[in-house]
Formats: C-alpha cells, structure tokens, sequence
C-alpha cells in the first residue's frame, strides 16, 4: 500500500514537470521571437547597406524638369549640380538653393522618386497669358495668378503670350487666380509642362465645357473637346502637328471630340 506520502511525491513530480514544460516552452518562444527579430534586424542592415552602395540606386540621366517656361531644362539641370552619389545621400535643400540662384526663378521644389528620378518643380516670375478687360490687359503669370494690369500692350508682347477668353471666374483682381475651375487649372497647368506651349496663341474655354479651342502657330484651331485626359490630348496634338508639318501639310482646324478618331481639317 501507498502512503500519503508517496501521493504528495507523485504530485510534486507531476506539478514539477508540468512547470518544466511551460518553462521550456516559454524559453523556446524567446528564442524564436529573438531569432526572428535578429532576423529581420539583419534583413533591414542588409538592405540599407546595399540601398547606399549598389549603383542601382545611384542618381544618373534620369532628371525632370517640370513647369520652366523662360528657362530650358539644361540651364535648370546644370545649375543645379545634382552629382552622380547615392540617391538616398542627395540633399534636395541644396539641388534647391542652386537653382534659386537663376534668374527668373519663383519657387523651386526637388522630388525623389524610388529608384533613382529626380523631378525638378519650378514656378518661374514670367508672364504666361493675358486677359482683355476694359482698362487694359490683366497679365497673367506662370503660376496662374493676376500679376498686374497693363494699359498697352503692342503687338509684339501680344505675341509673345496667349491670350485668354471664357476662363471661369467671378471677378478678376490682382493677386487672384486666373480661373476658379479647378480643371481649366489643371488644364493649365499641364499646357505649360508641352511643346505645345510654345506654339499656343489663344486659348477659349467657350460657353460649354467640352467646347475648349486652342489657336496654335497663328491660324490653326483645335478643337480640345472636354476638360479631360490632358497630358494624352496635349501629347497626341504634338504627334499630329509634327506629322502634318513632315507632310507639309497646313491644317485649318484639328477636331479632338474622339480622341480615337481625331479630325483633321485642312486648308
């Protein structure tokens, strides 16, 4: 027969190893959380190490320049002295203050993006368009803003900025923007980042919003249709002037209301 003690040893033994087990297994899930974290400690190090040093990531040709209008991309680029070192190490303040050293420069924002591209905003103090009011002419700056108004204009100013008619707006003063459309903003916006800006002399927003015209190298007019997919409509323009101009080929009026079927209307 067993005695009472025998059953408080069997106990003790039974609770013994139960503490045991949970203590093993406790230690086990230590060591598996450190290994884990030593893990990925490891992978982030390595992964740094190699973001610094792999010329994958060095900064090369890949420079965009957005929103010049006076200044071309290569005096822009130059100035601003981006050496070929590891894109992380590059310090966008200073790419930005050499810039700002160039005439004509308002505003200037420099961009990283992963790999390796460098994006360069810059809001140039120029005269971009003008609007005809009853004193005068408002002009209208890169940045779309009313700079100030002018009493005279002569025919060569004229030329040298596009005229502006039916932009959406309830009262136009200095300081304020040219339009409270945030599309004919946009619109805007991405017109000044074309070829096409070059070439632009007018642009009417007209009455109806798919009713946009643009009149290019003095004579032709397009016909942008809706408020939409800017950057494809400007792109696919450029496409048609070039071709029609390898064609010697003069086009009174380029319909775009399709932009799978564009029109083309010639003199």
């Amino acid at each position: 027969m067993f005695s009472n003690n025998d059953y408080d040893i069997d106990n003790k033994t039974i609770e013994d190893e139960k503490y045991n087990k949970k203590r093993k297994k406790k230690n086990n899930s230590k060591w598996i959380a450190f290994t884990s974290l030593f893990i990925i400690i490891g992978l982030i190090l390595m992964g740094a190490f190699l973001a610094l040093t792999h010329d994958y990531f060095k900064t090369g040709d890949d420079i965009v320049v957005k929103g010049n209008i006076l200044l071309k991309d290569e005096e822009i680029i130059e100035k601003a002295n981006i050496s070929k070192e590891n894109f992380f190490k590059l310090n966008t303040k200073n790419i930005e203050n050499n810039i700002k050293q160039l005439d004509n420069i308002k505003s200037v924002k420099v961009e990283k993006l992963l790999p390796n591209k460098i994006v360069i905003n810059v809001v140039e103090d120029a005269d971009f368009a003008y609007v005809s009011v009853d004193k005068g002419y408002l002009i209208i700056s890169s940045d779309l803003i009313v700079d100030r108004l002018e009493k005279k204009l002569s025919e060569e100013q004229q030329n040298k900025l596009i005229k502006i008619i039916n932009a959406s707006y309830d009262s136009l003063q200095i300081g304020a923007k040219i339009t409270s459309s945030p599309r004919e903003e946009e619109f805007l916006k991405t017109l000044i980042d074309k070829d096409l800006y070059t070439v632009t002399k007018e642009i009417d927003f007209g009455e109806a919003e798919d009713d946009v015209k643009l009149r290019v190298n003095s004579h032709t007019i397009i016909s942008f249709g809706k408020l939409e997919d800017y950057d494809y409509k400007f792109s696919l323009i450029e496409k048609i002037i070039i071709d029609l101009k390898e064609k010697k080929i003069s086009p009174k009026e380029i319909i775009l209301k399709d932009t799978d079927n564009p029109i083309v209307v010639k003199d």
